[in-house]
């Protein structure tokens, strides 16, 4: 089960076969994250008696609990990649982005590179595990490193100093540049949700003559999928096939006693920050401590 590009998948099929085993593969992305299909698909695993299976289950409701729980039962070594509950960890193996570190360090990165204040950019009714994990992360760091409450606090225009939170809605039209010209006398960080959502902030900002990365700092998450440049867009970036072959090196070993592990982002790529070009290797929160000192 897997939502990536094909040539990771690719890259996945030819480190299977060297070990002598075939991949069967379900797309979510093809598939709609539908988890009628996904059911479908986790009961002909469990019939067939798969050796492994490398889970990316769709945070969709209802979800396949019963069904993956089967398939342990049954010995099929299940190993959760991406994506998974907001709420909990999997019952079952895992190896997997930790979205909440990454959300953490996007904070201290911007404030390394002293951009201030700094939001997150989103959707206040999101479901998806990234999501979730990414604004948990982010309101910690806030917390930890500046002393806030650590709650989300949606910006109006007005209350820069205590807000934290955009909706991707005030990205639109007016109330776009009604919000970039409330920051221009200031040097905004913004850690967006995905992407396509930090293309189209950088677009606004540009066009209310605020330069990125001199006058406001952009980053995004490196998704599972095709990514942008990094000319376009600094990214936080995790070990994604090291993940993978990890997972495959678990599922296949002689003795099976299963992988808990949350793999921290591993450095931030890309252009739209200040002196950041190649990329930085990301402090663990332990090691920014020093950062609260000064705010």
């Amino acid at each position: 089960m897997y939502h990536g590009p094909r040539e990771t998948i690719i890259w996945l099929q030819n480190l299977l076969l060297k070990r002598g085993y075939l991949l069967s593969l379900f797309s979510q992305q093809e598939q709609g994250w539908d988890p009628g299909l996904e059911a479908l698909f986790l009961r002909r695993v469990l019939q067939e008696r798969h050796f492994a299976l490398l889970a990316s289950c769709t945070p969709k409701e209802p979800a396949n609990a019963r069904l993956l729980a089967e398939l342990a039962d049954a010995n099929v070594r299940v190993i959760h990649v991406e994506p998974y509950s907001g709420h909990a960890l999997p019952a079952e193996s895992f190896i997997m982005p930790d979205y909440k570190r990454a959300g953490y360090a996007a904070v201290a990165t911007l404030l390394l590179r002293g951009y201030d204040p700094i939001f997150y950019v989103g959707d206040r009714k999101s479901a998806a595990p990234f999501h979730i994990l990414q604004e948990r992360g982010f309101l910690e760091a806030q917390r930890e490193l500046l002393g806030g409450d650590g709650e989300r606090l949606l910006f109006n225009g007005k209350n820069r100093e205590q807000a934290n939170f955009i909706g991707y809605q005030s990205l639109s039209g007016p109330s776009g540049q009604k919000m970039a010209r409330a920051l221009k006398k200031c040097r905004p960080g913004f850690f967006c949700a995905y992407q396509e959502l930090a293309v189209k902030l950088i677009d606004i900002l540009r066009c209310e003559k605020i330069a990125v990365p001199e006058k406001a700092g952009v980053l995004a998450p490196e998704l599972i999928g095709e990514q942008l440049s990094t000319d376009i867009l600094a990214q936080v970036r995790f070990p994604r096939q090291h993940i993978l072959a990890r997972a495959v090196e678990h599922a296949l070993a002689d003795n099976f006693t299963g992988i808990r592990e949350l793999v921290p982002p591993f450095r931030i790529a890309g252009n739209t920050l200040s002196a950041l070009d190649s990329g930085k290797i990301i402090l663990p929160p332990a090691s920014l401590e020093a950062l609260s000192a000064r705010r």
